[in-house]
């Protein structure tokens, strides 16, 4: 059977006197990870590639200093490297699903995206004001009145074009249309058409086909038009 061993053999004691520094915040703090300067090598080989596609996986235990490592480096590399711009995403309004990119100089990434929340919050104050306001109305009303002189110039000379054709301009929900009128300036009805011959019908309609064409291309001076209120928004 083996000697005992004794207490003081069991540990060994490292006195003050065999440490170069008063206190811990004279040590300087250790840079890097202990023992792995393979790992250390292959990280910066990996950092030193400006090529794209490649990527570094680190694997090991939680607490080694893996993050604290890398981080370090990084660090290291990007103080020697230009500093890159921001960039920023906006919506694309013609196409949603492709926001657009923006390069900015190295920190106005941050100056526009508060410019851009405050120019938000001004105009949801101020575009309802301008909808409202007397000046709104009065061009509002000044547009109503171009386009219904517009729209009575147009229709004027095809009423008189359409009375000598035996048909008649009538206004409706959704514009104008044209209709067949007998001598008395009536629609022509159902039963009276029914007693016009082949020739006369096929004639009639005809001219009707003409006439049309010509009344759809005049429909979009209403007032109610959809180019009515992008011109109203555009004046704004």
């Amino acid at each position: 059977m083996g000697d005992a061993i004794s207490v003081d053999r069991l540990y060994r004691s490292c006195g003050e006197e065999h440490l170069p520094f008063e206190t811990t915040t004279e040590v300087p703090l250790l840079e890097g990870i202990i023992a792995q300067e393979r790992a250390l090598r292959a990280i910066d080989f990996g950092l030193s590639l400006r090529s794209d596609g490649f990527n570094i996986y680190v694997l090991g235990e939680s607490g080694t200093g893996k993050s604290s490592a890398i981080r370090s480096l990084i660090s290291k590399l990007a103080e020697e490297n230009p500093v890159p711009p921001d960039w920023c995403y906006v919506f694309n309004f013609r196409n949603p699903d492709e926001p657009i990119a923006i390069s900015l100089d190295p920190g106005n990434g941050p100056v526009f995206r508060k410019e851009a929340e405050e120019l938000i919050a001004a105009l949801k104050v101020q575009i309802p004001r301008v909808f409202e306001s007397k000046e709104y109305e009065r061009q509002r009303g000044h547009l109503m009145e171009e386009f219904k002189g517009l729209q009575q110039l147009l229709l004027g000379a095809l009423e008189k074009e359409a009375a000598s054709r035996g048909f008649s301009i009538r206004s409706s929900m959704g514009g104008f249309t044209i209709v067949a009128v007998n001598e008395a300036g009536e629609p022509v009805t159902e039963e009276a058409f029914g007693a016009m011959t082949e020739a006369q019908k096929e004639e009639l309609r005809k001219e009707k086909s003409k006439k049309s064409e010509i009344v759809a291309s005049c429909n979009w001076v209403t007032p109610h038009s959809a180019v009515y209120y992008r011109t109203v928004s555009l004046v704004i």
